[in-house]
């Protein structure tokens, strides 16, 4: 995970990150994004997700990206949707129930 700063303040705003998940047994990479509940809805983790989604692609070769959000967490899926994601599935995973999106990049 990479630190979220932003621009104008130099002020810590959340994290944003790729990481690798396990899901129904298939080995997939995430890309996960936390931005602080006072700053959220300035587009802090759109911006921040498209940049790793970016560099999953472009940099790693990643040809497929998830994000495993909270059924209950609208906002963060917006964020998916925003970068090209589309909603995949319902998974237990870590330990609860999660909504996947999914999109080939």
């Amino acid at each position: 995970m990479s630190a979220v700063v932003v621009r104008e303040s130099a002020e810590f705003a959340g994290d944003c990150g790729l990481t690798p998940q396990r899901v129904d047994g298939v080995d997939e990479i995430e890309v996960g994004y936390h931005i602080r509940a006072d700053l959220q809805g300035n587009g802090y983790a759109t911006e921040a997700a498209a940049a790793c989604r970016d560099f999953a692609r472009d940099v790693l070769g990643v040809r497929r990206l998830i994000a495993i959000i909270d059924p209950a967490n609208a906002p963060s899926q917006r964020v998916a949707v925003k970068i090209g994601l589309e909603r995949e599935k319902t998974a237990t995973v870590l330990g609860g129930e999660r909504v996947v999106f999914a999109g080939a990049l």
